[in-house]
């Protein structure tokens, strides 16, 4: 049987979670590991990992990692972010990504990359062509519900006016501070309405519309915030992973709607919901029973579409397994896909093996 040889950049919760089972399957081979901290420099992977060593170094050296002879990188997070206004908390390194990609390794993207646009496409483009290369990238949003699913659902109905795509997790159980810096969760209300900054974020759901615009056959013409939503908390809640406590009154979810036209008509939206709780108010979550995904087409015939993990929505291991998995199932179809920028739109139908 052919191995694949990975290497898993960066090691945080969903890298270390694809590093796993990259090490557990006979079809992947880990044969480098770039890791951020000293700490982790030296380390087995294995052992890095919290399994059997493997015989495999962990490096902070980038260099050394673009000399390997591997067939395609798994990048998960850290960098320096883009100065192409993809800079989201420093997730995406297209300067990195790109030089993977001219050293000949292919590369899986878990942040970034989706569909992209304008100079990240020429940049990744020429990075593409340079190494013989192509790179892809998945998650869960953008990568599932904004995208995947209203794409999948499409081929069900003709005649579509309207698609919206709803995301609502319960982030109750999120181990990083991350929804403190890119949520607001625990910040006045106040600070919140001033000083949270939802832009970030458009640069992600701006790829996923368009890649859906170009599935359905409509021209993307604009593509803008509709609205911003704040949950304030009824009474004290501590998160217990995070050590946040969120004062009552202050922020306990946060709501994000984007929306594409083409011409005058919104004819794509993706709402975006994150709760630390449920029954935040009318119009936010209100069980752990309702679906954490859902899309809604309006054509002939209307189709309603749902996804929701087994493990229940308030559950993070949830998030990091669908994330993990999509990884492990697109590898293989990055490493044998022509060079270039791939997606959903280019590649064969994603399934697993």
């Amino acid at each position: 049987m052919k191995k694949y040889k990975v290497i898993q950049c960066y090691t945080g919760t969903i890298g270390s979670h694809i590093g796993r089972l990259l090490i557990d399957n006979p079809k992947f081979e880990l044969v480098g590991c770039l890791v951020h901290s000293d700490d982790k420099h030296g380390q087995d992977v294995g052992e890095l990992l919290g399994v059997d060593p493997i015989g495999v170094k962990a490096t902070q050296s980038i260099d050394e990692i673009c000399a390997l002879d591997a067939d395609c990188a798994s990048y998960n997070g850290l960098g320096g972010g883009s100065d192409l206004g993809g800079d989201v908390s420093g997730f995406w390194d297209i300067g990195l990504v790109a030089r993977l990609l001219r050293s000949g390794i292919n590369v899986y993207s878990g942040w970034g990359g989706w569909y992209p646009e304008d100079k990240e496409l020429q940049i990744l483009t020429e990075a593409c062509a340079a190494g013989d290369t192509s790179v892809a990238a998945a998650g869960n949003v953008p990568g599932l519900v904004s995208d995947a699913m209203p794409i999948f659902a499409s081929g069900f109905t003709t005649n579509i006016t309207r698609i919206h795509c709803r995301e609502s997790d319960v982030i109750f159980h999120y181990p990083s501070a991350i929804s403190q810096a890119a949520m607001g969760i625990g910040r006045s209300m106040e600070d919140a309405k001033k000083n949270l900054d939802p832009a970030p974020w458009e640069w992600l759901m701006r790829q996923s519309a368009k890649m859906v615009m170009d599935a359905i056959g409509a021209e993307m013409t604009d593509f803008r915030l509709l609205a911003k939503d704040l949950g304030a908390a009824p009474e004290e809640i501590h998160l217990p992973k995070s050590g946040v406590t969120i004062a009552k009154g202050h922020v306990a979810g946060v709501r994000w709607t984007y929306g594409a036209f083409s011409g005058d008509r919104c004819v794509y939206s993706c709402e975006v919901e994150l709760p630390t709780v449920c029954g935040l108010g009318k119009g936010w979550r209100q069980s752990m029973d309702e679906p954490e995904y859902t899309v809604t087409l309006e054509g002939k015939p209307g189709i309603k579409m749902t996804f929701a993990s087994l493990k229940g929505a308030d559950d993070i291991q949830a998030v990091i397994d669908i994330n993990a998995a999509r990884a492990i199932n697109m590898i293989p179809l990055i490493i044998e896909a022509q060079a270039g920028c791939q997606s959903m739109l280019s590649m064969p139908f994603i399934s697993a093996k």
